[in-house]
């Protein structure tokens, strides 16, 4: 709330409201298979999956992967996001541990940035194995060098708004409940 004199405006911020996010989050990961799957010939079922990152998009498209049948790994800079990635299940390294994990890197088939700093460069892109697909979901600029997937024919994309995009409706509805919520708070 921007006043609260009963005659000015009154300012909300839906992307920094927690249930809109969650709800956003789970558009943004189905949205990102479909991204992926567009770009590959193989299967979710099956895959070794990177995911980048730990936050709610990334955690909302690592419990889907799993649940399709994929292998996941989480790479996430913070002990706290690779505790809680472990605890579930999920394999975890840090960005430190590249060279360590050069063996695991190298069975990738799908790598999804959700970071958005550029942490997606040479060092973990010539690792990945030689079909590996790239998403990056992070805001612009993103978190993965396009430059480098584009001169060694990795295939990439950089998807952006996929809520708005992929179910636009839903996401409608999404804002819609937030705004009739923030209105009768704000009464």
């Amino acid at each position: 709330m921007s006043d609260t004199n009963e005659n000015s405006p009154y300012v909300f911020d839906f992307l920094a409201d927690d249930v809109v996010a969650e709800r956003n989050a789970v558009a943004t990961a189905e949205g990102t298979v479909c991204d992926a799957e567009e770009l590959s010939d193989i299967n979710i079922d099956g895959s070794v999956c990177l995911v980048t990152g730990f936050g709610k998009c990334a955690r909302v498209l690592a419990e889907r992967l799993a649940s399709w049948g994929a292998d996941v790994i989480v790479m996430a800079r913070r002990p706290k996001q690779r505790s809680d990635a472990a605890l579930i299940g999920y394999k975890v390294m840090s960005f430190e541990d590249i060279p360590i994990y050069r063996h695991i890197l190298s069975e990738v088939d799908f790598c999804f940035n959700t970071v958005p700093a550029r942490v997606v460069c040479e060092d973990i892109l010539s690792l990945l194995s030689r079909h590996a697909v790239v998403i990056d979901i992070a805001s612009m600029p993103g978190g993965v060098d396009f430059d480098y997937c584009k001169e060694h024919d990795i295939p990439y994309k950089h998807s952006l708004g996929i809520p708005g995009k992929l179910s636009p409706k839903t996401s409608g509805m999404i804002l819609a409940d937030a705004v009739v919520e923030a209105v009768s708070a704000h009464r």
